[in-house]
């Protein structure tokens, strides 16, 4: 029987069997999951995507006040993942879940960003379907762009690159 852990640090069950790479690094065309315990998240599993937030998935908006423009708004729904427990290279990670990565320039030139929790983007979706948004503690009115217009505010207003799914690795 062949154990699933060797005393050599980096060792791993490969297609050709137990085999260390050149340096401790690893060939990835060669390594099969078995079990190990992964340094980061594992994207192999599929992430259940929330239908609710597909609206506000790569979406652009203007907050307004008083009929005014105040800011820009970028809104981008991100795979985030917690470390459960373990260290060094014994970590164990969450399930994968889709928090809001918001993205805002103001008129005055000001950048924020923020993250909308899992667990709290739920109590938000009510206030964006009825293009209310909360900053900072401020009630503003939404208007949001359409796709077009969100991917040019993107890339020339917040520099961002597109947005792809995590891909499977180990």
């Amino acid at each position: 029987m062949v154990p699933k852990w060797s005393p050599v640090l980096y060792t791993w069950r490969t297609v050709s069997g137990w085999e260390c790479a050149p340096g401790g690094a690893l060939r990835q065309e060669q390594l099969v999951h078995h079990g190990c315990v992964p340094w980061r998240p594992l994207t192999d599993d599929l992430m259940r995507r929330d239908p609710q937030l597909d609206p506000f998935r790569e979406r652009a908006a203007f907050l307004i006040r008083d009929g005014e423009r105040v800011a820009t708004l970028y809104l981008r729904a991100e795979a985030w993942w917690e470390q459960t427990g373990g260290h060094l290279w014994w970590r164990t990670w969450s399930e994968a879940k889709e928090h809001v990565h918001g993205f805002v320039l103001t008129q005055a030139g000001a950048f924020d960003d923020f993250i909308v929790d899992a667990d709290d983007v739920h109590d938000e979706l009510p206030d964006w379907v009825n293009n209310i948004f909360e900053y900072r503690g401020e009630i503003l009115t939404v208007r949001w762009l359409d796709d077009a217009s969100s991917r040019t505010v993107r890339a020339d207003v917040f520099g961002l690159d597109e947005y792809e799914e995590p891909t499977p690795r180990l």
